[in-house]
């Protein structure tokens, strides 16, 4: 299987936010999650990420 992977930079605005968000929900892009951890695994959460292993977004969740 190939996969064609672009880069993308982004600055923080609403409105770019926004341009991701409609990309996203139109099936344009995916994003790869990787892991998802419980806002009381914070700690967990910055181990997996300095660990170099994820393969993807790593989400905290706050609720």
């Amino acid at each position: 299987m190939i996969y064609k992977i672009k880069t993308l930079f982004m600055k923080p605005s609403g409105k770019q936010l926004k341009a991701i968000a409609d990309l996203i929900e139109a099936g344009k892009i995916k994003p790869i999650i990787d892991k998802a951890f419980s806002f009381d695994d914070a700690q967990k959460a910055m181990e997996y990420a300095e660990s170099g292993r994820a393969k993807g977004k790593i989400i905290l969740k706050i609720k």
